[in-house]
């Protein structure tokens, strides 16, 4: 048996349509939709992730400004600098890469940074907005996960769905979304223990762990669905967390990285700038 590939583009193209003409339409009303990437020292995956998300935005009317801070900046810096972004009639929505430094707290983004503003879901009002099933931005990459199954035909309901990773951008999400399309659901981390045996129990297995290569083929059920989110930068090149080779003749379907969750999950995020701009005040 070998896995079938669950390639993002075609539902990225999708909804790539969509959300250029939207901008277009904002655009006509003299209103410029615009992102700023907020970096935080020098991250070869922040990097790799910013220079698409603007090659994309270009293609959609949507503007892409990186900045980026010094990795010595202070917490009282990084304050300022989230809220000037807050007062910047200009810009739409924020996105901050992670992992920030030691030093830095992600607390920081989420007390701080405007809901409105808020490109991947991360602050206290959109979390409990996705908590209580209320509208908002969700965070791009867990709602890309779900939303490249949708495109897949994949329905969630009744199946086992296993989360390795229990992070606020992609774990904790994706887990809220798969109980809202009525899975049973298991969260898993780096304190599970006997992690394998837990993980052939998926029907679905969402894997956002930021380690390459960690899920090995001896860690999936025949037959399931295996949901790669992860980018990691290696001296081969991009790789996901899930090692596609040793998962092709065990699983049903599998998303290739680079080709899968990623093309999606930039859109998504570039629909939350278009969402967020479309109520910008005034």
């Amino acid at each position: 048996m070998t896995a079938r590939l669950l390639e993002g583009k075609g539902a990225a193209d999708e909804a790539l349509t969509a959300v250029a003409a939207r901008a277009t339409a904002l655009r006509d009303r003299g209103i410029v939709p615009k992102l700023v990437s907020l970096s935080v020292g020098s991250a070869a995956e922040a990097d790799v992730y910013t220079r698409r998300l603007s090659r994309l935005g270009g293609r959609a009317g949507i503007e892409v400004e990186a900045r980026r801070c010094d990795e010595s900046v202070t917490a009282e810096g990084f304050g300022r600098i989230l809220s000037e972004l807050n007062e910047d009639d200009s810009v739409d929505s924020v996105v901050v890469q992670m992992p920030l430094p030691n030093h830095l707290s992600w607390r920081a983004v989420a007390e701080t940074l405007a809901p409105r503003k808020d490109a991947d879901g991360l602050t206290v009002t959109n979390s409990g907005r996705l908590y209580l099933d209320l509208p908002g931005p969700r965070p791009s990459t867990a709602a890309a996960m779900i939303a490249l199954l949708d495109y897949a035909g994949v329905d969630l309901a009744g199946l086992h769905a296993v989360i390795m990773g229990r992070s606020n951008v992609v774990g904790h999400p994706v887990a809220e979304m798969a109980l809202r399309r009525h899975a049973t659901v298991t969260m898993t981390h780096t304190r599970t223990r006997n992690l394998a045996d837990v993980t052939r129990q998926a029907d679905v297995l969402f894997v956002g762990i930021g380690r390459a290569a960690t899920v090995t083929g001896d860690m999936v059920k025949p037959g399931a669905i295996v949901v790669d989110a992860g980018i990691n930068v290696t001296a081969g090149g991009i790789a996901g967390d899930v090692d596609l080779d040793s998962c092709l003749p065990v699983a049903g379907a599998i998303t290739p990285v680079p080709g899968g969750v990623g093309p999606l999950t930039n859109v998504l995020l570039l629909r939350n700038v278009v969402e967020s701009a479309e109520h910008r005040p005034g």
